[in-house]
């Protein structure tokens, strides 16, 4: 599961980010599945965590996925990316910082799932030695990986599991009224759900409301939309509990956001990612 969490994570970064970053640490972010908790943000990556993403409601729904990172996993998948791609258009360049990532000689070595129809060789590229997700190819592999009803939603060259919709209010959980993931947080773009950020911290807190923590409604470097993300007054405010790549030395506290600083060894990536072929791409 967490796998899961933080592989959707991975989605909505990259999606949200653009082509240009192939990596986003989507830790503590990410969130997706229909929920999004995008949270704590962020950088995540070649991850894609990030189905319905931001969605994170819907879902889920999940959220604060928190941790997040290769991707696809998912499920829901898409949907969060189904956000959190998301848009505007940043004006930031992030700080370079160290992924976990899977090092490979072609897109057959990224495979680490030979189930999942949205995780094959031909949903990955094998860039400068390293597996990056480029998502799912077609609306038939998201029908396989999710349901009926989603469909392939391809932003800044990747693709995202998304529901697909006629008007807006399809993209949402009926139950979900207010917060971060309601009606007016999503667009209906061509036909499929696109997740557009959270409008306000308040959004963030009923939303995030059940967690200990505060969020707020951010926008991180390299990111196109403001999402909601882990606030702080030190490091230690921001680490998850049990993971070593999540812990508060992985983190900086500024402009009481949490920013994850990236893996620092290929011990933690692998436990991380539960999976031996994730190695620290620093």
């Amino acid at each position: 599961m967490k796998k899961t969490l933080i592989l959707l994570m991975m989605i909505v970064w990259m999606t949200a980010c653009g082509s240009g970053v192939d990596r986003a640490d989507t830790a503590d972010s990410a969130n997706t599945a229909d929920t999004a908790d995008t949270a704590d943000s962020a950088n995540t990556a070649n991850t894609a965590d990030t189905a319905d993403s931001a969605d994170t409601a819907d879902t889920a729904d999940t959220a604060d996925t928190a941790d997040s990172a290769n991707t696809a996993d998912t499920a829901d998948t898409a949907d969060t990316a189904d956000t959190a791609d998301t848009a505007d258009t940043a004006d930031t360049t992030p700080e370079a910082i160290p992924y976990c990532e899977i090092s490979c000689s072609s897109s057959i070595d990224c495979v680490t799932n030979t189930t999942s129809p949205i995780l094959g060789a031909d949903n990955y590229s094998c860039n400068d030695g390293w597996c990056v997700y480029s998502g799912c190819n077609s609306d038939a592999e998201c029908v396989e990986a999710i349901t009926t009803g989603y469909g392939c939603f391809r932003k800044n060259n990747v693709g995202s599991c998304v529901k697909k919709c006629a008007v807006v209010s399809e993209c949402v959980n009926a139950a979900v009224t207010d917060g971060a993931y309601s009606e007016n947080n999503y667009l209906c773009t061509g036909g499929y759900c696109e997740y557009n950020g959270c409008n306000s911290t308040v959004e963030c807190q009923e939303s995030m409301g059940g967690t200990s923590d505060s969020y707020v409604c951010h926008q991180l470097a390299g990111m196109t939309m403001k999402v909601c993300v882990r606030g702080c007054n030190s490091p230690a405010d921001c680490e998850t509990a049990g993971m070593a790549l999540y812990d508060a030395d992985h983190y900086k506290c500024e402009d009481n956001i949490c920013q994850h600083q990236g893996c620092q060894n290929d011990t933690e990536c692998a436990a991380a990612m539960q999976h031996t072929a994730y190695q620290c791409n620093d």
